[in-house]
């Protein structure tokens, strides 16, 4: 019974948010279609890239920085066959260089 209600749910919820313009170019059954719909944006994404050590023997580096693609996935409702298409998301860099924390490698850079 609980598969037959939630089918029903999943069926209504979809011919609902179908008939809703907005979201109409939204909905997709997987992230081929979402980079189908919409095309790929270009950012600056930057990181730490490790360049040696210093006199005390702690780790020093520098930032650098690429233009990379960047498009939508399908971001599935829970436990759903469907979702919405979302754009992926560009993550978050601290520039600051006293802290090496996280820096790659330069072997590791892009």
């Amino acid at each position: 019974m609980k598969t037959k209600c939630t089918l029903a749910f999943l069926i209504l919820m979809t011919f609902n948010l179908m008939a809703a313009e907005k979201f109409k170019p939204e909905i997709c059954f997987s992230s081929g279609e979402c980079q189908e719909k919409h095309s790929l944006d270009y950012s600056n994404i930057c990181y730490k890239v490790i360049t040696g050590l210093d006199a005390n023997g702690n780790a020093t580096c520098t930032h650098q920085c690429v233009t990379m693609p960047f498009g939508y996935t399908c971001e599935k409702f829970k436990e759903a066959s469907i979702g919405i298409c979302k754009h992926e998301q560009i993550p978050q860099y601290n520039s600051d260089t006293s802290n090496c924390y996280g820096a790659l490698d330069p072997s590791e850079a892009p």
